[in-house]
């Protein structure tokens, strides 16, 4: 990622059940030059209900602006057989961030 930084913009990685993300470094300065975030699955896996998330990018930059989860309610669905998806959270509103930058 270092030597295409201005190539790769940021990365976007799914299947490993956790939401993560990653803050990449160049390789001599150790300063901060990109994101990656894992994002979770559309499936359920120890306790964590199936979720999926939307990317918000400037057109210009195509930079991410924003980031939310949606997440499916599996309980209220067994309960009471009705589906709800409901934002989980947004990143920039969660964490009181004023851009997604690194």
């Amino acid at each position: 990622m270092d030597r295409y930084q201005t190539v790769i913009r940021w990365g976007m990685y799914s299947h490993v059940h956790q939401e993560q993300y990653q803050v990449a470094r160049d390789v001599y300065e150790h300063k901060s030059i990109g994101m990656n975030f894992i994002v979770g699955s559309a499936t359920t896996y120890m306790g964590k209900p199936p979720s999926f998330n939307v990317m918000y990018l400037d057109p210009d930059t195509m930079l991410p602006i924003d980031y939310e989860t949606i997440a499916f309610d599996l309980d209220h669905a067994n309960e009471f057989d009705e589906p709800i998806w409901e934002r989980k959270y947004n990143y920039r509103d969660t964490y009181n961030l004023k851009d997604l930058s690194p």
